[in-house]
């Protein structure tokens, strides 16, 4: 759970990312995993999937909606990746994870 906090924090503090590491997607599901830190696991229509962090006031599973479009913009220092819903204009920090 540390660990997760800490990247948070981390990916927050830090200026976004160039949008040259950033790509357009779309949203294929919004699941729950049984990782109690984080829980909430994004598939894209690319087949990549996130884990979930800082979504205390964002409740992706119930209101993420397939066919969303997403901007995913990856941050190399900390390797995970700021993902925004570009319909609800809402931002979370994803890792990168093989969860299926």
């Amino acid at each position: 759970m540390l660990i997760f906090s800490v990247l948070l924090a981390s990916a927050i503090q830090q200026p976004m990312v160039a949008n040259s590491h950033c790509v357009r997607t779309a949203i294929r599901s919004v699941n729950r995993d049984t990782d109690e830190a984080a829980s909430t696991v994004l598939t894209t229509t690319s087949e990549k999937r996130y884990r979930l962090l800082g979504t205390d006031f964002i409740h992706a599973r119930r209101d993420w909606k397939a066919g969303e479009s997403l901007r995913l913009c990856l941050n190399p220092r900390d390797h995970t990746t700021a993902i925004t819903n570009l319909r609800r204009h809402e931002d979370v920090v994803g890792l990168p994870t093989e969860v299926r």
